[in-house]
């Protein structure tokens, strides 16, 4: 059964669809609307919904980053990480203001 198990998963894997999603949202955990979100080593970029969640499909096998960014805030970059094929991955983004001079 073990093995029935380890069969089925790497069988799977390849057959789903690649995701990098998550949700932006501001220090108080209000989403925010229309944050672009861009994958730098692909020419891949979106945009969040009124409820603050993007949803990326990189193409895999890959290491990325992403950034987050928006009017009036502060950019994020994510710390590079793996894609596998398959595979859904979870990345938030908390944003700040940008602060005023």
């Amino acid at each position: 059964y073990t093995d029935y198990q380890k069969a089925r998963e790497i069988i799977d894997r390849g057959k789903g669809t690649t995701h990098v999603k998550g949700m932006c949202t501001a220090p108080d955990g209000q989403p925010i609307f229309n944050v672009t979100v861009k994958i730098n080593e692909q020419d891949l970029q979106t945009t969040t919904d009124v409820d603050g969640i993007y949803i990326q499909k990189p193409e895999a096998p890959a290491t990325i980053t992403l950034t987050a960014s928006g009017d009036g805030l502060q950019s994020q970059t994510t710390p590079p990480f793996e894609v596998k094929k398959g595979e859904s991955i979870i990345k938030n983004f908390v944003l700040l203001p940008t602060p005023t001079p």
